[in-house]
């Protein structure tokens, strides 16, 4: 029930530039990335065949995926599909998405991230995340092991230098 069965559907399309072969197609409530070429008979343009994918959830995981980040796709200015959960989501929408920021930090549920827009294609534009705390505390919990294996290396040291001084007294 994405797009409207049996029945033609009007789009408008939104190319990136005028040269372009790909763009956005708005159908009712929906926003489509589309790709388009154009069909030819003998010399002549006869029609156009254009192949679209819904901006969904579905497939900002797929993206996330790929990119091994957080995906936030906003349009106009209005955060529409991504991996952020509810709260989140909702943050990111009211502290980057209406700003159109290109790139920074920003606390998403008490949570910071860092966050870069990818691409815009018109009124779309396409954002990938990372929560800096995640990776800190990745960081922070290898360092610390580290610190406990010296920190009882040099326990067992002072404990088997003691014996040998205790010995030779």
């Amino acid at each position: 029930s994405q797009w409207p069965r049996g029945e033609q559907a009007a789009f408008e399309v939104h190319p990136v530039s005028t040269v372009a072969h790909d763009g956005i197609v708005h159908v009712a409530d929906r926003v489509y990335r589309s790709a388009w070429v154009d069909l030819r008979l003998q010399n002549q343009t006869i029609g156009r065949l254009y192949v679209s994918t819904l901006l969904s959830d579905a497939y900002a995981s797929a993206l996330a995926h790929i990119a091994n980040a957080q995906i936030a796709v906003v349009n106009d200015g209005r955060l529409i599909s991504g991996t952020l959960t509810g709260a989140a989501a909702r943050d990111f929408d009211r502290t980057v998405a209406v700003r159109g920021l290109q790139e920074g930090t920003v606390d998403l549920t008490g949570e910071s991230f860092a966050f870069r827009r990818l691409v815009s294609m018109g009124e779309v534009s396409f954002y990938a995340l990372g929560s800096i705390d995640a990776l800190s505390e990745a960081g922070t919990t290898a360092a610390l092991r580290a610190l406990a294996l010296v920190g009882l290396g040099a326990m067992l040291l002072a404990f088997a230098g003691s014996v040998w001084l205790a010995q030779t007294i």
